[in-house]
């Protein structure tokens, strides 16, 4: 018990460095520090989730946005709350046009960053909102 204990906590520390190496734009980095993740603990659900988010980025990055969605997907799935998923989704779905499904997506994010008791992140999330509602009509 004390085993599997310690490979989750290390694993869990391998995520966390993957999502900082992320944030430093080290992306190669982040997706080996997730690998070894899943290796020491293949049952880490946000480790897997954050595995598809690196994906759906780099995906994205290529311009293959359908891939990048598919991967989103995978990741919401795995974590239906993950905020950066869902903003991930969003700028995905405007580039392939669909505004509206971006306005949901950021909409979404907004009502989690408040529920977190993060309102300032939400509100400047709103002017996205307003952006992509704007490119929905205009695209009609």
């Amino acid at each position: 018990m004390t085993i599997l204990f310690c490979q989750s906590a290390r694993s869990e520390g391998l995520r966390l460095k993957a999502v900082e190496a992320f944030e430093a734009g080290q992306d190669e980095e982040a997706l080996k520090y997730i690998q070894k993740s899943l290796k020491l603990d293949p049952e880490n659900v946000k480790a897997k989730s954050e595995e598809f988010r690196l994906k759906a980025v780099e995906a994205f990055e290529k311009e293959k946005y359908e891939d990048a969605l598919t991967y989103i997907q995978k990741s919401l799935e795995l974590d239906p709350g993950g905020v950066k998923a869902l903003l991930r989704s969003a700028m995905t779905k405007a580039a392939l046009g669909d505004y509206l499904g971006a306005v949901e997506d950021k909409e979404e994010a907004q009502r989690i960053y408040r529920k977190l008791g993060h309102p300032e992140i939400a509100d400047v999330l709103q002017s996205e909102v307003d952006t992509y509602r704007r490119l929905h009509l205009e695209s009609k």
